[in-house]
């Protein structure tokens, strides 16, 4: 992610949402998995797991967003902005997360 002068995450139009000048990046905790913004990584016990780059935009949208309900034309606008995305490409990025489907609670760490 972009840093400005002062090393704060500068506002792109990849950022899921907006954040205003100065703000942290988070680590995410859900079950025994980890999103660390800074690093960008995802980690499952400790240990950093390889992930392409949109299936990693698609996750941390998921989690900054968590209990939200997003279309698939706003995930689109988010991960891939202002392109056209082919038919299928969000199931098709999600499937590549390595995480079980059920529901968990999505804290800060």
């Amino acid at each position: 992610m972009p840093k400005g002068s002062a090393g704060a995450p500068m506002n792109t139009d990849t950022d899921p949402q907006p954040r205003p000048p100065g703000a942290l990046l988070s680590v995410w905790s859900f079950g025994r998995t980890e999103l660390d913004e800074h690093r960008h990584e995802l980690r499952v016990d400790g240990h950093a797991v390889a992930l392409e780059a949109k299936p990693y935009e698609l996750l941390r949208v998921f989690v900054q967003r968590a209990g939200a309900t997003l279309s698939t034309d706003a995930l689109i606008d988010i991960v891939w902005p202002g392109r056209v995305a082919p038919e299928g490409v969000v199931p098709k990025r999600g499937a590549k997360l390595p995480l079980r489907s059920t529901p968990l609670p999505i804290t800060p760490a």
